[in-house]
């Protein structure tokens, strides 16, 4: 069964986000095209990086993801945010950049600690809730999650300067369903599980029907976080390359939200923000600077796939 809706997602609101999924592949699981998948990140890391940075920004409006992170308390102020997203950042990267089909591998024992953090918080969020009808980190709530890391490179690969086929895309959204497998989605759940256009779909109504909703009256502790997380990563102290009404501006109509207001300057960062990424799409030579600079700062280095450590039970 596929995900046709929202709708059909929210039928994993009362489900665990861990079912226990195996660390081993799914059936018929094609390695080639996990593998292209990560080859497309590693290729356009920059870009791919920044756009998760942006989803991640706006998506802390949604209610059931703040409040694992109001409640962890490991973001609230700039430089927690800066730690905790940093230690995130390594993680997905590692992903990306090892095999994590690989036992030994770095990416492996990340998959391994990540389900074991999800697991611990969510146990420790029931405990204190003493709610029996509500589910915290549900699969729907992983669903929301992993269109938060595809959704707006498939959506909007051209305004992160990203020059790509749909098929690089469909690779991607491939090496997600992988990715999500190992985190304990359930393949119904899995947004990333039936190809390409399907995915784009979902994020599309994820976009119009989850995020926007929020951001027309977010929490009180949206702002907290969102400003804790814009201030952690703006690479120059008091001088922000980029605000939140910016950040909104390159993928959606500020006109909905009453509460935002772009200023003057505003409107100077969107612009060379713009021109950064027509430079990075149509300079081949530039985007390769870039990445490789990049991958030297955060001491990035691909690692080739090796032989498959991980048998199929028969």
């Amino acid at each position: 069964m596929s995900l046709r809706s929202i709708t059909d997602l929210a039928d994993g609101v009362m489900i665990d986000g861990d079912q226990q999924e195996t660390l081993l592949p799914p059936d018929e699981f094609d390695f080639e095209k996990f593998n292209r998948g990560r080859q497309f990140f590693v290729q356009n890391v920059f870009s791919c990086t920044v756009a998760m940075y942006f989803s991640l920004i706006a998506g802390l409006s949604i209610p059931n993801l703040l409040n694992a992170l109001v409640f962890t308390n490991e973001s609230s102020t700039p430089q927690k945010s800066f730690h905790r997203y940093l230690k995130t950042f390594h993680h997905v990267a590692s992903w990306h950049y090892n095999d994590v089909w690989d036992l030994n591998s770095a990416a492996y024992k990340s998959i391994q600690y990540v389900r074991k953090k999800h697991m611990d918080v969510r146990n420790q969020m029931h405990l204190q809730s003493h709610n029996n009808k509500i589910r915290f980190l549900s699969q729907y709530d992983m669903g929301i999650v992993q269109s938060g890391f595809v959704g707006l490179i498939i959506l909007y690969a051209e305004n992160f300067g990203i020059k790509c086929k749909e098929s690089d895309l469909d690779d991607y959204v491939y090496f997600w369903y992988g990715i999500g497998h190992l985190l304990g989605i359930q393949k119904k759940y899995n947004i990333c599980a039936h190809g390409f256009h399907q995915a784009k779909r979902f994020c599309r109504d994820v976009e119009f029907d989850v995020k926007h909703r929020y951001l027309h009256d977010p929490p009180i502790e949206f702002f907290t976080l969102m400003h804790a997380l814009i201030r952690a990563f703006n690479p120059i102290q008091w001088v922000y390359i980029f605000t939140f009404p910016v950040v909104l501006k390159l993928f959606h109509c500020l006109d909905n939200y009453k509460w935002l207001h772009i200023s003057f300057f505003d409107y100077l960062r969107f612009y060379m923000l713009k021109l950064f990424f027509f430079i990075m799409r149509h300079s081949d030579k530039f985007k390769r600077l870039l990445n490789h600079k990049f991958e030297q700062d955060f001491h990035l280095q691909p690692q080739p796939t090796k032989t498959l450590e991980i048998e199929k039970s028969s």
